[in-house]
Parts: structure tokens; sequence; C-alpha cells
């Protein structure tokens, strides 16, 4: 956290960083995505964009001065179209039939070698 002296402040700039150019497991090897560049480049403007935001003061003054940054996070919903249900049932008939033939002409291979 920074915190400037000398003005009042009316709103709080949030980064979520996500990756740091390292993989998260315990060899932290390199990898590609990196959200650092972002950061540094956002920071001197409090720039906002995919990973970052303002919040009001007021906003965050009425939540009880909470600074827990996913509580102010927009959150984004997509709009998924799915088969219709019929479809993906008549789909799953299709796959469950084809094992059943497969899997009675593999029976039918080994009751005939006895």
């Amino acid at each position: 956290m920074i915190f400037q002296k000398g003005t009042p402040t009316k709103s709080v700039w949030f980064y979520d960083l996500t990756t740091d150019g390292f993989s998260l497991d315990d060899k932290r090897t390199p990898i590609e995505a990196n959200d650092i560049p972002d950061v540094l480049n956002k920071w001197p403007n409090r720039e906002e964009g995919a990973n970052s935001y303002r919040v009001p003061i007021e906003k965050i003054k009425k939540n009880d001065w909470s600074l827990a940054a996913g509580r102010y996070k927009a959150v984004t919903t997509e709009v998924v179209n799915h088969d219709a249900p019929a479809d993906i049932l008549r789909d799953i008939l299709k796959v469950e039939n084809e094992i059943i033939r497969r899997g009675d002409a593999l029976l039918a291979k080994i009751t005939s070698k006895k």
C-alpha cells in the first residue's frame, strides 16, 4: 500500500496481479504470462484496465474501510448458449448405444472362443 501525504484521498486504485512471470509451483520456472510490466506501465497515472480499477473512497468508507480488493472488483458474467437438453440427451444415448453395440460384439467374440 502506498499513501500520498498532503491531499485527501478521493479513490483507491487496485491492481489484481495474477501472474509474475513465474509458475506457481515449487519450482517457480519462468513462464510467458507476466502482469508486472502492465502494472508498472499503469502505475504512474493509476490507469484502469482489465486488471486494475478505482474505488471511490465513499464506497470504501461505507464498507467499514475494508481494503479487501475482491469486495470491489466488478463481477463479469458471460452468457453461454448450450445445446437443448433433448439434443444433449440424444447425443448421450447415441454414444451409449454405440458402447453397448461394441460391448456386445466383443462379448460375442470372447464367448465364441470357448
